[in-house]
């Protein structure tokens, strides 16, 4: 299982991206996790992650580390 969570308390996330090696598109539907690219993937077609919400897919494969590798806060 794969989960994202926004820490912050008053500010929803758009466009995160994970770092994702080779994953492969096939595993997971690409509105979940989109592979763009070797070592670019984006969550939720990009869209928002609203305060302190979670988001969170599974997979069935060997186990790959994925980290944050880019995202914007959408604060006013």
């Amino acid at each position: 299982m794969v989960e994202v969570h926004n820490n912050c308390p008053m500010c929803p996330i758009i466009n995160i991206h994970l770092n994702c090696g080779n994953f492969p598109q096939t595993l997971v539907n690409p509105r979940l996790l989109k592979v763009l690219g070797y070592d670019d993937c984006v969550v939720n077609s990009g869209l928002p992650l609203a305060p302190s919400q979670k988001f969170s897919f599974n997979y069935t494969h060997q186990k790959l580390l994925m980290h944050p590798k880019t995202w914007y806060f959408q604060c006013e």
